[in-house]
């Protein structure tokens, strides 16, 4: 090409220079642009080691990478073209340079920037601007490619800072670094520096040089009048955890005196101390590391390190082959990281995977748009009360008597709701438990199970069943490891899902052994096929695992909908077959080109697509009783809650590692019954070959735990604490039970009866406990009054109190999302000491004065086997059917027991006229108790038969009054 076209510049509209046919370069000058100033949002730093050779050897590999990251900002170093000068000009020879056009004198010189010329400008200079700071010679230099159309006000190519040291000043033109080590942009609301920082070198002139370089940046920064980005190869690994091997490379290179210089160039104790000093001057925050901090170094393989070894290529050994730096930065100016968003690096591995062909990998910055400050519409169902979270759960109203399960209705519970699309579990759960599916701990499955249950004649109660059995300690844990095979594509082993669920496990003390069978792109019938070597079928068939997760191609619900039904039941009767339980990993869909179902929600989420996701999934999972993994509904929550939250890479469609940390709780909650919120670890770790740990996944523990309370809310909330666990609640928002009006309280208890037996004759459950936690000192955990029933039998927990612990952090909500109760401190059982008789008549005494409309009262009242004094009683119904007593052994002051006249064990016993006379008993009983000790709410228990914990056999009400002070008990 014509060197005179290709020298030939002037500036474009933006201070930039652009290609149409003559203009290519600019000065490197200060510029003021005259369009609107914006900032940049996605910026790339890379030391290319090269610019030719990368783009002779791979090219390819570059112009696909910003084809698909097309960053609004891209910074190189070391690009290594000799800036352009006067005829036969030399190395250090003082005369100027053209520091913004590269020399072209020689044949060599003329062929490399042809190679340039035909690569990256020809390709881009429609969308970039291209502005170079080169050095004398074929060597440092740097290039920043800004975005057509995103203007700036200032451009420099060195810092005044710079110009006090000899060694960093041009002495031929002081508006420029003589070896093209800097460029400075002002943008909109901060200023952009990009520099290539000098090795420190082994000897004492380079160490020199170093330092004089840290002290200028350090003035530069701690100067600063306006936020700041520091982006490039500073050359430095800042401590122990950025080098892969830290003791080895404190014993390479230099090992003489000065101490602190002794060690690998970029990690000797001196220039990692005047690192952080800069970090402290200049109110910078290395942002890799604020937002992945570690703890140990993380593993080698790991994208974790900017820099990699020379692998060998022309020797048997490489001294640095496996081993890695992070010496490039990305430094953000404390006033800017409410608008951080991400810091990747993009390359790992001891093959330098993503590295493009040099020995450094790119290194992408992420930040928010500033915007100003508007009101945010929440979603329906998400609560407007500080604090609070939108959950999205409900109880169903019954059908009328022969009408179908479809005729459902939407209720409430307390403002809790749940709309069509989020019933995961599509839950036929009523009045009358309706068509509930069950098999294996709960899950719906294709096959329903026609339950009579109970009508309410009014219609006034509704009884939910909890279909997902909780592991979160009750259950008594089964032998052996979980062997679990993945089958999918990219969404599956991007950032080591089947390894964080993995780790999520073991960190509960459950084995799981987790493979996986992944292709890019794959779908199902190249599974089942074995095409593209995929050999997921010989794995299946050759190994035995307990649990299965099939994951289509990403588009495969939308756009082949009929091929993956196929497949999916395929996959499913093969695996079923050998014993093993399907799971189906379903996506989301957002808006984007196609509806691609992991494209960015940035700005319209097309609602439909997910229904028709979500549609398409269960239809399969219904055909085939597979579990649904919800994963999509769980990134919908998420982005709802937290606009803008990175759950995915740049490439706006791969998780990002917190993506796949969200939906590794997904995984965990459907696998073990419950994510178990604020239990499971916010660093996922792993052991190598050689025993040694390794990192899978590190989030901060604020992100972790977000991304637990939105699994759970997903995967409904209301998560048992037993198989069959249910609630009941009345279908009129009240907060407590005595706001029901009387023959609406009566009939949420017959509802509550029936319920326990229905659910005795469908688990052959042997008793079941009730309880109530009638207001919020009690633990309610939501306003809207509800029974507990929770099913049991002979030795499912270890101690029975133990269900009493779960039923008090039960919540519809994980608990750090809404409020939390007060907790109550339970005395301990060494401490409730038996009273005496005159104690116990006492007590009785004073409550009588305090009960109104007494009955007579018996001399004395059989309770099983033992007799009750009648100066223990303090109530008697009218009817003669129900009396109150003091108790023993109190928890609380205030604790009684209201039981009926006649001794029968269980509820199911009592006569219709028993059972209304004992709660209208209770109601009285409760209401005076509340008033004689100050109280704002009550404990109600029941053990209905002794596999639940009731030890005297004969039906007992306990009534707990529980005052509004914490710790008045």
């Amino acid at each position: 090409m014509d060197r005179f076209l290709v020298r030939k510049r002037a500036a474009d509209a933006t201070g930039g220079s652009a290609l149409n046919g003559t203009k290519v370069f600019e000065e490197p000058a200060k510029k003021l642009c005259s369009t609107t100033l914006d900032d940049p949002q996605t910026v790339i730093s890379w030391n290319v080691n090269g610019l030719v050779v990368q783009l002779r050897n791979n090219w390819s590999l570059i112009k696909t990478f910003l084809e698909s990251e097309q960053p609004d900002v891209l910074c190189l170093q070391e690009v290594r073209l000799p800036a352009a000068g006067p005829k036969g000009c030399k190395r250090a020879d003082g005369q100027k340079r053209r520091r913004g056009e590269a020399k072209c004198d020689s044949a060599q010189e003329k062929a490399d920037w042809d190679v340039v010329q035909k690569t990256l400008i020809s390709t881009f200079a429609g969308g970039y601007t291209f502005h170079w700071s080169l050095a004398d010679w074929k060597y440092s230099g740097t290039l920043m490619m800004i975005r057509r159309g995103l203007a700036f006000s200032r451009m420099e190519f060195t810092r005044p800072s710079l110009l006090q040291h000899q060694g960093h000043r041009d002495v031929a033109d002081d508006t420029c670094h003589p070896e093209g080590r800097v460029i400075f942009v002002s943008f909109k609301t901060f200023d952009l520096l990009a520099t290539y920082s000098p090795n420190n070198g082994n000897d004492a002139a380079a160490f020199e040089r170093r330092r004089a370089w840290d002290a200028a940046m350090k003035q530069e920064v701690a100067t600063r009048t306006r936020p700041l980005i520091w982006i490039g190869d500073l050359n430095v690994a800042a401590d122990r955890v950025d080098v892969t091997h830290p003791e080895w490379f404190l014993q390479q290179c230099y090992q003489g005196e000065p101490e602190d210089m002794r060690g690998q160039p970029g990690f000797t104790k001196g220039e990692r101390v005047r690192f952080q000093e800069i970090l402290s001057e200049g109110k910078l925050v290395d942002s890799f590391r604020h937002l992945h901090p570690v703890e140990d170094v993380p593993p080698a393989l790991g994208p974790f390190f900017t820099w990699r070894g020379h692998p060998p290529v022309h020797q048997a050994v490489a001294r640095y082959h496996g081993k890695g730096m992070r010496i490039d930065y990305a430094l953000v100016a404390q006033e800017l990281l409410p608008r951080l968003s991400a810091c990747d690096i993009l390359g790992s591995g001891a093959d330098r995977n993503g590295f493009l062909g040099s020995d450094h990998c790119p290194l992408r910055l992420s930040m928010a748009k500033l915007e100003a400050e508007k009101e945010v519409l929440l979603p329906d169902g998400v609560a407007v009360e500080p604090g609070v979270f939108g959950l999205r759960i409900v109880g169903l109203a019954s059908p009328a008597p022969g009408e179908g399960p479809e005729a459902l209705a939407l209720s409430s519970f307390a403002d809790i709701r749940l709309t069509a699309s989020q019933q995961l579990l599509r839950s036929r759960s009523s009045v009358g438990l309706p068509t509930v599916g069950w098999k294996e701990n709960w899950r719906m499955t294709s096959a329903k199970i026609r339950v009579p249950g109970y009508h309410s004649p009014m219609r006034r109660a509704v009884a939910s069943v909890l279909l997902i059995a909780s592991a979160a300690g009750l259950k008594k844990g089964e032998s052996g490891a979980e062997d679990v095979l993945f089958i999918g594509n990219s969404y599956t082993f991007y950032w080591n899902l089947p390894q964080s669920v993995s780790a999520m496990a073991e960190s509960q003390n459950i084995s799981m052994r987790a493979r996986q069978s992944t292709a890019s792109s794959a779908n199902l019938a190249e599974h089942w096929k074995a095409e593209r070597q995929l050999q997921t079928m010989e794995r299946l068939r050759s190994q035995n695992f307990s649990r299965v997760v099939l994951q289509d191609h990403s588009l495969g619900a939308l756009e082949a909908p009929k091929r993956m039904m196929h497949y999916g039941q395929l996959f499913a009767s093969e695996i079923q077959k050998r014993g093993a339980k399907v799971y189906l990993f379903m996506c989301r869909s957002m808006k984007g080109i196609g509806f691609h179902q992991l494209r960015t929600w940035a700005r319209a989420f097309n609602p439909s697509m997910q229904q028709t996701v979500t549609a398409q999934y269960r239809a399969l999972a219904d055909q085939t009783g597979a579990r649904l993994v919800p994963v999509g509904l769980a990134w919908q929550l998420a982005r709802e809650r937290k606009p803008g939250f990175p759950l995915y890479e740049a490439d706006q469609s791969h998780p990002s590692p917190l993506g796949t940390y969200l939906t590794a709780c997904v995984f965990y909650g459907v696998f073990f019954g419950s994510v178990l919120v604020g239990s499971l670890p916010h660093r996922l770790t792993s052991t190598d070959i050689y025993g040694e740990k390794i990192y899978l996944n590190l989030q901060s523990e604020d992100d972790a735990l977000f991304c637990q309370q939105v699994a759970q809310v997903t995967l409904q909330g209301l998560q048992p604490i037993l198989p069959g666990h249910s609630i009941v609640v009345p279908l009129d928002k009240v907060t407590r039970l005595c706001e029901l009006p009387e023959d609406e309280m009566l009939d949420l208890w017959r509802a509550t009866c029936q319920t326990e037996q229905e659910l005795r004759k469908q688990l052959g459950s042997t008793a079941s406990n009730w309880a109530v936690f009638d207001g919020w000192f009690a633990g309610q955990p939501v306003p809207h009054a509800h029974v507990h029933v929770v099913p049991r039998k002979a030795k499912d927990l270890e101690k029975n109190d133990q269900v009493y612990v779960a039923l008090e952090q039960w919540t519809p909500s994980p608990r750090g999302i809404s409020e939390t109760p007060p907790a109550i401190e339970w005395p301990e059982d060494e401490v409730r000491k038996k009273r005496t008789s005159d104690e116990m008549a006492a007590e009785a005494q004073g409550y009588r004065m305090a009960m109104p409309g007494l009955g007579s009262f018996p001399e004395e009242q059989a309770f099983a086997s033992h007799r009750i004094p009648g100066s223990h009683l303090f109530y008697a119904s009218k009817s003669g059917l129900s009396v109150a007593l003091v108790n023993l052994k109190p928890l609380v002051p205030g604790h009684v027991l209201v039981v009926p006249r006649r001794s029968v064990p269980r509820m199911e016993d009592l006569s219709e006229e028993e059972f209304d006379d004992l709660f209208r008993s209770v109601r009285l009983v409760q209401a005076a108790l509340e008033q004689v000790h100050g109280a704002e709410a009550s404990r109600l228990g029941i053990q209905d038969g002794v596999d639940a914990g009731q030890s005297v056999p004969h039906v007992h009400v306990h009534i707990l009054p529980i005052p509004s002070r914490k710790g008045a008990l």
